[in-house]
């Protein structure tokens, strides 16, 4: 128990909430070479500063940017160099559109020190978190992309199509751990494809682990992309661990799904058998932009349990230009190790469930949509002492702008567990966060913001599988383990339906776009085809997406892969809704003085 304490007093110092951000370090391009690294001081006062120091492969001007979006527009930019006199230059500048930056008429960033030599330039610079001018981008706890430029000579002028290029990161995220993985064992599971020439498929594939010895700790988790191509093509990776049927061997049972090969998980051939409802437990889920995830000093996630294990790999691979005979392989890899830690890791999902409740409605704008891990669910699940969240991977596609995951307890809200306004779909990465402690009794709510007002013609999207579809959910990674592994709701279907005055079949892509059987003049539409038949406004697009977010939802709260427990479990109809709360989370406003 007194190592147990330990390692419990050495992991809330180093996630704990008054963390100071380490050094962090990234190659941001290759072709040129632009290593960033950069460090957080001062990070809860007003004077929290960002130092970050710049090695680029060139002897002319180095640009690099702070943006939300990837662009220039809106971007806080520093140009830089070495003369060939030996003369440094740097100005602060900021990028109202595309186009030459203009400089700032308040210098906010500061310039340490410039070197070159016959084939780097290095930067050494720093500026405040928050400048307090209008120019600069406030560094929050976003998403926001380094953007970069390099020039051949010293003319500071337009830099070409090949010198330029982005970068997503958190900047105020914390350090990952400098653990060398390649004392760990690990184990791969990697499928072979020739993607099918369809915008979106999941693919199902199920491997064997090694034979282990007894139970092993799981020490990180990460993707094996095999090339741009695998890269390009690879949207998301779920591991999840099987578990026969009582009596059956697991050798003979699994063994028919791995001879098998891939299938299609949503739409298999003729034959072609599923062992979806055998592998339930999820273990690992990597995204698109995510690096490998570890975790904590002293915390492992449980594997081999059992001798024998099986895990069923699902594969989202995206192909919206529908490409034929395109083969590349991808997976997953298990660091792990067989010298069992302390503390044991569990992993858990909270969101809205994927289903055509899921509404966006044509031409819509910071559109809210939400689901709910109710109170019930955690007062069943969640020891008395609680459990420790420690990474968080939020989850939507195309259309998500903004992400937020609130927590609520005893009748008031708690500040919110994470928060992301520059959502970006194309860097979805675990993200160890400072130590959240979950209570029983707490709610969490997360809530997904939705912008689908480019689509032409105007189309709504309705919540699935798909790329082109929508999903909300935050996977979180905590300790110690308890049973729960699923949180979500769903708005009652009949509410929506009544909402569009509808009934439907549920059949034939049920999950996404059903058929219409009533009233008669709709009979055969496909619901996403009366979505867009619709003439909406601001006021029937509100009446919706309130619905959505504050009527009665139904919630699958469970866990031991979604099996009964007690009297709770996921075959009961639970409801849930925000809870009736006195005081919401206010985040501290940033004072800036007036500066002129």
């Amino acid at each position: 128990m007194l190592l147990l304490n330990l390692y419990l007093v050495a992991s809330l110092l180093f996630f704990s909430g008054n963390f100071v951000c380490g050094k962090r370090k990234e190659l941001i391009s290759s072709n040129p070479d632009f290593t960033v690294d950069w460090e957080i001081t001062d990070e809860t006062s007003r004077n929290a500063t960002v130092t970050f120091n710049l090695t680029v492969k060139t002897t002319g001007f180095v640009g690099f940017g702070i943006s939300k979006n990837g662009g220039m527009g809106g971007a806080d930019i520093v140009i830089g160099g070495v003369l060939p006199n030996g003369t440094v230059y740097f100005s602060d500048r900021h990028a109202p559109s595309n186009g030459f930056p203009p400089e700032d008429i308040s210098h906010d960033w500061i310039l340490h020190s410039a070197t070159e030599n016959m084939t780097h330039t290095h930067l050494h610079i720093s500026r405040l978190l928050d400048t307090c001018d209008q120019d600069d981008v406030a560094i929050t706890k976003d998403t926001f992309r380094f953007i970069w430029s390099v020039g051949s000579d010293d003319n500071i002028a337009y830099h070409g199509v090949n010198n330029r290029g982005s970068f997503a990161v958190n900047i105020l995220g914390l350090p990952y751990p400098d653990i060398d993985l390649s004392t760990f064992s690990t184990f791969d599971a990697v499928t072979n494809l020739t993607m099918p020439s369809k915008d979106t498929t999941y693919w199902c594939t199920v491997h064997k682990a090694p034979v282990f010895s007894g139970k092993q700790h799981a020490v990180a988790f990460g993707p094996v992309l095999f090339g741009p191509v695998s890269e390009k093509h690879s949207h998301h990776i779920s591991l999840y661990s099987c578990t026969p049927p009582n009596g059956e061997d697991p050798e003979e049972f699994f063994n028919k799904y791995i001879v098998q090969g891939g299938i299609d998980c949503l739409n298999p051939n003729p034959g072609e058998i599923s062992a979806y409802r055998y592998c339930t437990k999820l273990i690992y889920t990597w995204t698109i932009g995510g690096r490998i995830m570890h975790m904590p000093d002293g915390v492992g996630f449980p594997i081999g349990e059992e001798t024998h294990m099986y895990y069923l790999m699902e594969s989202h691979f995206d192909n919206p230009e529908q490409l034929v005979d395109v083969s590349f392989q991808s997976g997953v890899r298990i660091y792990y190790t067989p010298e069992l830690r302390s503390i044991e890791a569990g992993v858990m999902r909270t969101g809205q469930m994927y289903d055509y409740n899921l509404v966006v409605p044509p031409s819509s704008k910071d559109y809210v949509v939400v689901g709910h891990c109710s109170s019930n669910c955690t007062a069943q699940w969640i020891p008395t002492e609680g459990v420790n969240i420690f990474n968080i991977m939020l989850h939507s596609h195309s259309y998500g702008t903004k992400m937020k995951l609130r927590q609520f307890r005893d009748g008031a809200e708690e500040p919110w567990v994470l928060n992301d306004d520059n959502y970006d779909n194309d860097y979805q990465d675990n993200r160890n966060i400072p130590l959240v402690k979950f209570l029983p009794g707490d709610q969490m709510a997360i809530e997904c913001h939705y912008d689908n007002s480019m689509l032409s013609p105007p189309t709504g999207v309705l919540g699935g599988f798909g790329t082109r579809r929508e999903m909300c959910e935050a996977v979180y990674y905590y300790y110690p383990k308890v049973g729960l592994e699923n949180c979500r709701s769903s708005i009652l279907k009949e509410n929506i339906r009544n909402f569009f005055g509808i009934s439907v079949r549920e059949l034939n892509d049920a999950l996404t776009n059903p058929i219409i059987t009533a009233p008669e003049h709709l009979a055969g539409l496909s619901f996403l085809d009366y979505v867009d038949s619709i003439v909406w406004n601001d006021v029937t697009r509100g009446e919706l997406e309130r619905l959505m977010r504050f009527s009665l939802h139904t919630e699958q709260c469970g866990g031991d892969g979604f099996q009964k427990r007690s009297t709770y479990s996921t075959r009961e109809t639970y409801y849930v809704t925000y809870p009736d709360i006195e005081e919401e989370y206010v985040p501290p406003n940033s004072e800036c003085p007036s500066k002129f």
